[in-house]
């Protein structure tokens, strides 16, 4: 897809980068061109226009995941959810993506978010196959109590939300953060998958396991 950098293909199925929003967020796209389904990781603002595209080629959208609740990381959501993705985050952050007015004093962004009905709340060890691919599901709490990681095996790569960065980790400042659980989340959830995983932040650069197991200086 334009403007998109490929993480993995195999046969007529790709997994996509793009960053879109203030914040540059990261958000994932998986297309299978044999049956013409896709499905999304997060949609911040303006993924929705810069996935013309996409739409305008009647990709079905079979559903969106979203990492964790926060602003910069919904703002799209409902637009796919009207071109009929089933939307999806932990069950934590149901309530925030159905009502995100109650979020409303903690954004300070001045962006409007809008109500989304959410399909499932999510649970740890979740798995789905969307447009023929499994999706493993972990929950990833302490930078927000939503956070959930998305492994995708086939393609070698989990999508951890702000939960770990490249020599970093996740903020754990905010009202439903938690450092010792956010350094938990990591080491047994995201740091336990194959070395050679890429793994995708909501923000900023790529990496692997086996690096951030080497070098991240909070572990």
């Amino acid at each position: 897809m334009n403007n998109g950098n490929l993480l993995w293909q195999s046969d007529n199925c790709e997994l996509c980068l793009f960053k879109f929003g203030k914040l540059y967020t990261n958000t994932g796209v998986f297309i299978n061109q044999s049956t013409k389904e896709a499905f999304l990781i997060d949609a911040p603002y303006g993924a929705s226009q810069g996935l013309a595209d996409l739409i305008s080629r009647k990709f079905s959208i079979k559903a969106l995941f979203i990492t964790h609740s926060h602003w910069d990381h919904i703002g799209d959501d409902y637009l796919f959810q009207q071109l009929g993705a089933k939307v999806y985050i932990h069950r934590t952050g149901r309530e925030i993506i159905e009502n995100p007015e109650i979020i409303k004093p903690y954004t300070k962004c001045g962006f409007g978010l809008h109500p989304c009905h959410v399909e499932r709340g999510l649970e740890d060890g979740d798995h789905m196959e969307i447009a023929g691919i499994d999706i493993q599901m972990s929950w990833v709490p302490g930078h927000s109590a939503s956070g959930m990681s998305f492994y995708i095996a086939k393609a070698g790569v989990v999508f951890v939300g702000d939960t770990l960065f490249r020599d970093a980790i996740g903020r754990y400042d905010f009202v439903d953060g938690d450092k010792k659980q956010l350094i938990a989340s990591i080491k047994e959830k995201i740091l336990t998958l194959p070395g050679d995983t890429i793994v995708v932040p909501g923000h900023g650069d790529l990496t692997t396991v086996k690096y951030e197991s080497e070098n991240n200086p909070f572990f």
